[in-house]
């Protein structure tokens, strides 16, 4: 029995030894090694021919895959080509996401923006915002809009973007940050307050 353990303790003892020889610098340059590595998706979606570049996109939206989806979402809000922002932002509202929408005062008097904030159910943070979270339930196509649990809340087409507040729609886009933003006016508690809102997308 001895004889079978102590080849296993040495073999053990040479495998702990080869792991604790790596140096901060190895493990950095086998970090930049795996980095430095092309996404062989985002060289598909940014293929210098536009319809296989946009064929890739749909692809991978409609394959599926949660991963490819979301790869392909995210490619497609950070891209200045507005016909892939289009698709990009379609397939997000169609996965029915869970959105935490950032809201900070624009403007208005504080006493009308804690108001609103309250009434939303959230109290404005250290810098200012409060986060409204909802669910994205499905679409309407009578009124063409992605709805919440309270009715209509996004549209989406080519030619822009907007949100249902105070019973009207108001154009938003999204930013260089990737992210559905504008500047729009909120009601509750009997006050409208004037906000910059951000949706993280996906």
């Amino acid at each position: 029995m001895k004889n079978i353990v102590l080849p296993i303790i040495l073999a053990m003892s040479s495998m702990q030894a080869a792991a604790q020889s790596l140096s901060v610098e190895d493990i950095r340059a086998q970090i930049e090694a795996e980095q430095s590595q092309p996404n062989p998706y985002d060289e598909l979606l940014a293929d210098p021919d536009p319809a296989i570049a946009r064929r890739a996109m749909e692809i991978m939206i409609e394959s599926g895959d949660v991963v490819l989806r979301d790869i392909a979402i995210e490619f497609g809000v950070n891209s200045p080509d507005p016909e892939f922002r289009h698709l990009a932002m379609l397939a997000w509202f169609k996965s029915n996401p869970r959105m935490e929408i950032v809201f900070q005062n624009n403007g208005s008097p504080d006493q009308n923006y804690r108001s609103v904030s309250r009434n939303w159910g959230s109290e404005p943070n250290s810098q200012g915002e409060f986060i409204w979270i909802t669910q994205i339930t499905g679409y309407d196509a009578e009124r063409t809009c992605f709805r919440n649990a309270q009715g209509c809340l996004f549209r989406h087409t080519p030619n822009g973007a907007w949100i249902y507040q105070l019973s009207r729609w108001q154009e938003i886009a999204i930013d260089n940050q990737g992210q559905l933003a504008g500047e729009i006016s909120i009601g509750g508690g009997g006050q409208v307050a004037n906000v910059r809102f951000r949706v993280p997308v996906p």
